[in-house]
Parts: C-alpha cells; sequence; structure tokens
C-alpha cells in the first residue's frame, strides 16, 4: 500500500483526508531542493521517500548542505518544509477497522537531533500530560480513510500553535522500545495485545497503571572496540530505572550508524510525569560512560616492519 510505503503519497493521502502536513516536493536533484527552497525558504529536510530511522535523512540549512550528486540517483527522494513547534508520537491497535486506543509519547529531542547526538529517547505518557489533542480520533480517520483493517499503528506529528500537523504513519510496531514503553506506563501486556490484533482477536485493555515510562538509548559514540562499559547493575540502582539491557560488551566490535535507533544498549525509566522520567534519564547519562578505541587493522601480509 503506497501509503505507508511512500512518504510523498502519503501526504497526499493526509491532505484528502483534511489532514494539515508539511509542503514537499518529489527531486531528483540539488536543482529541485533549490526550486523548493525557493518557495517554502530554508531549513528543509530531505530525505528518500522509503526511508526510516533517520537514515539517509538531512535538516538542510542552504545550498551547500545538499548531499552528493551520486546519492540522488540510487532511490527516489523527497524534500519538505521543516516544521517547527513539538513534535509528538502516538501508537495505537487496530481491529477490524476500528482504533482501539492512542498512546501518546513525547520525544525530549527530536530525531535529527537525535542522530547528531541528542539524548535518544521517548516518553510514552499515560498521566493527562500528552498533547490536547483527539489522537483516537485522528487515527480513526487515516485508518478508515486509508483501508486499514487491523495492526499496530505509529505515528509522528507535531503541534504547532495549537494545529495539528501529520508527520509519518507506519503500520508496524514502533521503533526502539516504544512499544514497551506504553506496557510499562499502562501497566498491562502490549505485546499481547498486539499479537491478539493480528490473530484477529479483539483485545481486553486493562490497564494497571498510569505513569509515565521511557526508553533511553544508551549511547554508542563510534566504531571500533568495546574497551569499557558502565554494567546494567549499576544503572538499575539509579531511581526509576526499571530494566537495563546492554547489547555490547567489553571486547565486542561495535559498528555506529547514523540513524535514531543506534545505541549500545536501553533503559526503561518510569515516574509520576514527563519532567521526572527526562531528569531520571539525564541523571542515567551522567552515570553510564562507554570507552570504544578504533580497531587495529591487520598487517598486510609482505609488509616492512618499521
Amino acid at each position: 500500500m503506497a501509503w505507508v510505503r511512500d512518504k510523498a503519497a502519503m501526504k497526499d493521502k493526509f491532505r484528502e483526508l483534511g489532514l494539515r502536513t508539511a509542503r514537499y516536493a518529489r527531486v531528483a536533484d540539488a536543482a529541485g531542493v533549490e526550486r523548493f527552497a525557493a518557495v517554502c525558504g530554508w531549513p528543509l529536510v530531505l530525505k528518500p521517500v522509503d526511508s526510516f530511522a533517520c537514515v539517509d535523512t538531512f535538516r538542510l540549512t542552504g545550498p551547500s548542505s545538499c548531499p552528493d550528486p551520486a546519492v540522488f540517483g540510487s532511490r527516489e527522494w523527497m524534500v519538505e518544509e521543516y516544521l517547527g513547534g513539538t513534535e509528538w508520537e502516538v501508537c495505537a491497535l487496530i481491529h477490524a477497522g476500528e482504533v482501539l486506543d492512542a498512546w501518546p509519547s513525547a520525544m525530549p529531542c527530536r530525531p535529527l537531533d537525535i542522530v547528531d547526538g541528542a539524548m535518544n529517547a521517548n516518553i510514552s505518557v499515560a498521566t493527562g500530560e500528552g498533547p490536547p489533542v483527539d489522537l483516537r480520533g485522528m487515527l480513526q480517520r487515516i485508518a478508515t480513510g486509508m483501508g486499514l483493517d487491523h495492526g499496530y499503528v505509529h505515528m509522528e506529528f507535531f503541534l504547532i500553535d495549537g494545529e495539528v500537523y501529520a508527520g509519518e504513519i507506519g503500520v508496524r510496531p514502533a521503533g526502539c522500545e516504544i512499544t514497551a514503553n506504553h506496557g510499562h506506563a499502562y501497566g498491562f501486556d502490549v505485546f499481547g495485545a498486539a499479537l491478539d490484533v493480528y490473530l484477529g482477536r479483539r483485545p481486553l485493555l486493562r490497564y494497571g497503571e498510569r505513569r509515565c515510562a521511557g526508553d533511553l538509548l544508551l549511547p554508542l559514540p563510534g566504531s571500533g572496540v568495546v574497551r569499557a562499559i558502565t554494567p546494567g547493575e549499576e544503572l538499575l540502582r539509579i531511581p526509576g530505572v526499571v530494566d537495563a539491557v546492554l547489547k555490547v560488551d567489553v571486547g565486542d566490535v561495535v559498528a555506529a550508524r547514523r540513524a535514531s535507533h543506534n545505541a549500545s544498549g536501553y533503559v526503561h525509566v518510569t515516574g509520576t510525569s514527563i519532567g521526572e522520567v527526562e531528569n531520571r534519564m539525564r541523571e542515567v547519562l551522567g552515570t553510564f560512560t562507554i570507552d570504544v578505541a578504533p580497531a587495529v587493522q591487520p598487517r598486510e601480509a609482505g609488509a616492512t616492519h618499521p
């Protein structure tokens, strides 16, 4: 279905359904980007129409920041205006065409800032602190308009001066550990509920909690060999940390990527508010350390010793 696989077609469908979204244009080269900038101004966002996790997605501040011309020949690209305001996320389950519930998430830092080194976190908000938007109604409009019968959906949107601008939607579990955040925040088996809708069963959404819970992705500062890393047991001693998973260990060879899910592991952090969770996440970042040294390249056969 092009509406959830082609970001340009997706924006056209959003507009057809009466939703605001960023102005955009398909482009094939830097000249196309500059023509769009002449209308919308800088900064702009350049991305492949099928991208995810900010892979090959760039914030352009002027003509000099356009990528190498060779990049454009490999994929289909689009450029869109850079939206201000507050960026939010929302997840939902759909059964028999009905949106059963919608779970908002706050993002302390935007994804395009994350790939440049900002804190990589999402916070599920079950406390009423979420955006003053009928999220379930918005998602129902999209589900009905796109003919989405069942599944897990994840969407980003912007709130600008009280108005909602649709970003992008995916019919899939959310990236990072966002789906698990909702289970911690609402106190229910979110993965079991998601499995139910894919098996054609209507899940019973019985919540045992109403708090904020987030995933903080732990930094992976570069590629090479891990020489030292803070153990998960130490992170679990920080208030609010309920889970700590390290994906790398001392001696592992790692490769860092420019993507919003680039990480050496993650923690789940809970609290009574968005602010409390974010403060606890920053305490985790103040405690966590990882030392990655460049990998030593083997000598070529026949190389002369110094």
